[in-house]
């Protein structure tokens, strides 16, 4: 959660890195998987296997592929934009910590 509020004041570039650095952490840590190992087709494998529901499975994909864009296509440098993805992986994170996992 630190690194998501320490990401709010990075450029835009610069933020998808530090927000996709933040999710991807939890999940190495809470899952126990490698961070090498956090592709879409691992995590749509090993989560369900872990008691993560469906659509929270989804909410992750969702929110490293929104992730990825911003680090590798286009940024955006529109702040709501920005402040709706942190708290989106806000979200999901409260809700994998709700996972019996």
């Amino acid at each position: 959660m630190a690194r998501l509020k320490k990401a709010a004041a990075l450029a835009p570039k610069s933020f998808y890195d530090e927000v996709a650095a933040a999710l991807a952490a939890y999940l190495a840590d809470r899952f126990s998987l490698p961070d090498i190992a956090l592709t879409a087709d691992v995590l749509q494998r090993e989560l369900p296997a872990k008691n993560v529901p469906a659509n929270v499975v989804s909410e992750v994909a969702a929110c490293l592929g929104e992730c990825d864009f911003g680090r590798f296509v286009a940024a955006s440098p529109d702040p709501q934009r920005r402040k709706a993805l942190a708290k989106r992986i806000r979200e999901v994170i409260d809700s994998l910590e709700r996972a019996d996992a």
